[in-house]
């Protein structure tokens, strides 16, 4: 998680990219203990090619997430689209903010 010019945090991941052409982009979930603070945000390839085996490693930025709070426990899932798999079936991350 990374501070933005205007005080709002920002989520950056990196995904390995074997055989995973057919995806057109992500869906970054983000929740904290609070049943009603799940976000999403979408991140849409510009060109699907980004993510074919020249591409080992790409690295998208998220948009702002503007109501992260410091000292909190944040559920962070990234689910890519389209898929035919439960989005449950992606293990989540975990992530403090400090």
């Amino acid at each position: 998680v990374q501070s933005g010019a205007d005080g709002g945090r920002r989520l950056s991941v990196t995904f390995r990219a074997d055989r995973i052409e057919h995806i057109k982009g992500f869906r970054v979930y983000l929740e904290d203990k609070n049943p009603e603070g799940k976000q999403c945000q979408h991140l849409i390839l510009k060109d699907p090619r980004q993510l074919n085996f020249s591409y080992r490693n790409t690295k998208l930025s998220s948009q702002l997430f503007s109501s992260l709070t410091f000292d909190t426990d944040y559920m962070v899932r990234v689910v890519p689209f389209p898929t035919l798999m439960n989005e449950s079936f992606f293990p989540p991350s975990f992530l403090r903010t400090n």
